[in-house]
């Protein structure tokens, strides 16, 4: 009976460096969110869903439009973001919804 009490004390000593260990390896294999996903998952999710971006009168039609609207977005919510914060929202709306060719230089 006392060797069973000592497999389970040093089973409960263990736990939660078994936990650790599988949540670490988790978070290993999942790639790390962009700070476009943070901000736009963070501030916008809540009224935007994926209707807003695939709806038939989308003003987005291209880059210049794609940043203008998440800036405008962005402002009416005074959410101060700088241009560096916009043109990540942007890339990530991109990527996730529009698929725009690439911006010219």
């Amino acid at each position: 009976m006392a060797s069973i009490r000592k497999q389970f004390a040093t089973a409960l000593m263990l736990l939660p460096a078994l936990t650790m260990a599988q949540t670490t390896s988790q978070s290993l294999d999942e790639k790390p969110q962009s700070r476009g996903a943070l901000l736009y998952d963070t501030h916008c999710i809540a009224c935007h869903n994926t209707e807003v971006h695939w709806r038939d009168k989308s003003v987005v039609k291209d880059w210049s439009s794609l940043i203008g609207e998440v800036r405008r977005w962005q402002a009416s919510t005074t959410l101060r973001w700088s241009e560096d914060d916009i043109l990540q929202v942007a890339q990530y709306l991109d990527a996730l919804y529009y698929h725009l060719p690439p911006p010219k230089k």
